[in-house]
């Protein structure tokens, strides 16, 4: 099986198509990685393994940066081969970050209405699991156009947001919504909010170990965390193709077993968790920070050749158009495009 990786070539081409926006805005992170305004790093697996087992996924992003994934063969998580340093981070985020990934094309409005909709199945599912909670507060850190947090806001909650973009704030103000521009760290006072949401931004984190235990500090006794990643085993309905997951801006790639396996030893209670890796955690009374694990769980080892079979698999089923989410989701598309259905 490893002769079949990695499934695609550094040739610098992407995998995707893109705008001429998207296309200004690669090149001007690739100029920034070549003067050294952005500097790339390399950083070890969360299990602390030494990688010479591990597998090279790909050679190149699904942007054409030739930025690689690599699998580590002890625990099953993927992550880049190189990663923007913390100061890169930021910069990459406040200035071309939502220009690469939500183009103009698509603007805030669309942006905000992504995210409500996954706010609304936030929602119900918090409901469904939880419960109301009277009084509470919600904090979504990374929130964007702040779409995820409307429907708590719709219904009471007082809700509010942080993001490193400013545009998409400022939309997201005009529904309402309380959302400020910053670092979580720096505005939330510790154990002061109910609820703290946290969707597809853990997997942009270069030490989601420290994030986590930071995010939990924030979090009051018995408040709750709700965690989304996109799960490495949901590729198939999501992206199709192996290829068109892996991009730049994701430094590790999780799946709902390792989210449990961490959640378990920094010591909170997982109320819920499903494939996708959406996860509902809860802080216990007299939680202590936990940042050292112990990842060498033979089932996480096992996770690895099952996820590189995963992905061959779904890559050839891509490559002979032979899924049938494929077909399923060209059809809806064209019945979108013919106006039949919204």
């Amino acid at each position: 099986m490893a002769s079949n990786f990695p499934l695609n070539t550094d040739d610098s081409k992407p995998s995707i198509s893109l705008n001429a926006e998207q296309v200004r805005y690669i090149k001007i992170v690739k100029s920034k990685i070549l003067d050294g305004t952005y500097r790339l790093i390399t950083i070890p697996c969360l299990c602390g393994s030494d990688g010479k087992d591990d597998v090279t996924i790909t050679d190149k992003d699904r942007y054409g940066f030739d930025i690689g994934s690599k699998l580590c063969a002890n625990c099953g998580l993927i992550r880049s081969e190189r990663i923007f340093d913390e100061a890169s981070t930021i910069g990459f985020y406040t200035h071309e970050y939502r220009k690469i990934y939500q183009p103009d094309e698509s603007g805030a409005e669309a942006l905000f209405s992504d995210q409500n909709k996954r706010g609304e199945v936030f929602y119900a599912l918090f409901q469904k699991e939880i419960g109301n909670i009277c009084n509470a507060t919600v904090f979504e850190i990374g929130c964007g156009a702040g779409g995820i947090l409307y429907p708590f806001y719709k219904a009471g909650y007082t809700t509010e947001g942080i993001d490193y973009d400013k545009e998409h704030l400022e939309y997201g103000k005009t529904k309402g919504l309380n959302l400020q521009f910053g670092d979580y760290k720096e505005a939330v006072p510790r154990q002061s909010k109910d609820i703290i949401i946290l969707s597809h931004v853990l997997e942009h984190m270069s030490n989601p170990v420290r994030e986590l235990n930071d995010i939990f500090e924030k979090i009051k006794d018995n408040g709750y965390l709700i965690l989304e990643v996109p799960g490495i085993f949901c590729i198939h309905t999501m992206y199709f193709d192996p290829i068109v997951y892996f991009q730049n801006a994701h430094v590790y790639s999780f799946y709902k077993d390792y989210l449990v396996k961490i959640a378990e030893q920094i010591g909170v209670t997982v109320k819920y968790a499903d494939e996708r890796a959406t996860l509902i955690l809860q802080k216990p009374v007299g939680w202590r920070r936990n940042e050292t694990l112990t990842l060498t769980d033979p089932r996480l080892k096992a996770k690895s050749a099952e996820i590189k079979s995963y992905l061959y698999n779904n890559y050839i089923k891509n490559k002979f158009k032979i899924s049938p989410y494929y077909w399923k989701y060209l059809f809806f598309t064209t019945l979108r495009n013919l106006k039949l259905i919204k």
